[in-house]
């Protein structure tokens, strides 16, 4: 569309009808604003954004993820839009449409950003309904694990990069002997957090419970329980550390964790844990 055929419909939609509205007289409410904010301004990924959001209440899915997908594409670089998109086809059980969206858009734009989502993506799928042996499992975990190297090799100090390695790692069954590989992601990540001994960030908590949970998968309990203890320390409400500093039997303790990092376990993939 011209920029002077979107000014034209833009007359039109302020005069009273609305191609978008069926039948409808006048442009009434957010959806509508939105919608013909886009038609004379088509590259404003917010208000992509902020429309994909109001159509997902309303459980318009198509418009929805296609909207955020636009956002996603117009600012590959902000992690709230990839991060959404994400956990929306997540929601929607459409794993294959978010793995495929970021495959193509790292070919087009290889940003850090990009392929931290599409590492992402690969886990969201792990837990995809239906048939899926440990192998393609391990496939997904792998394509993951490329992406993360790819953003480490420019940046070896990117949290969510060594943390989303690490947990590929933490995840995969112990006859792989991953896990002695996770624990080295998440004791650097626990020296890159102890070399800024600034008021701790939330997300940092999730590092002892995660290096914690690779020992006690490691064999090395004692290893483990001390680290949430000192996790503890720093985050006392933290719910995750409580619960498992509350376990006080050993074997009840390695089950817990065996159950809570298999593959079989959702990951918690939302960036939001990062803040701005």
């Amino acid at each position: 569309m011209t920029n002077r055929a979107r000014w034209l419909l833009a007359l039109v939609l302020l005069a009273g009808g609305s191609p978008y509205a069926h039948g409808q007289q006048g442009a009434t409410g957010e959806v509508e604003r939105l919608k013909l904010r886009l038609i004379t301004h088509p590259e404003d990924a917010e208000s992509h954004y902020q429309l994909a959001a109001l159509l997902d209440k309303e459980q318009k899915k198509e418009e929805a993820l296609a909207h955020l997908e636009a956002a996603v594409k117009r600012a590959p670089q902000n992690l709230k839009y990839g991060n959404q998109y994400r956990l929306r086809c997540a929601a929607y059980q459409e794993y294959d449409r978010s793995v495929s969206f970021f495959e193509r858009l790292v070919r087009e734009t290889p940003r850090p950003e990009v392929r931290l989502q599409l590492a992402l993506a690969y886990v969201d799928h792990l837990v995809a309904p239906g048939p899926m042996g440990v192998i393609a499992q391990a496939s997904l975990s792998t394509k993951s694990i490329e992406e993360l190297n790819k953003i480490l090799e420019k940046d070896p100090t990117s949290w969510p990069a060594l943390y989303g390695r690490g947990m590929n790692q933490l995840h995969w069954p112990k006859a792989f002997r991953r896990t002695a590989e996770a624990v080295a992601d998440f004791k650097k990540l626990l020296q890159l957090q102890d070399a800024h001994p600034q008021t701790p960030r939330p997300h940092f908590a999730l590092t002892y419970i995660a290096l914690g949970d690779a020992y006690v998968r490691d064999g090395q309990i004692e290893q483990g329980v001390g680290v949430w203890r000192d996790g503890i320390k720093r985050f006392p409400e933290n719910a995750d550390l409580q619960r498992r500093l509350a376990i006080d039997d050993e074997y009840k303790l390695v089950r817990f964790i065996d159950k809570e990092r298999s593959l079989k376990a959702k990951v918690n993939t939302d960036l939001s844990v990062l803040g701005n």
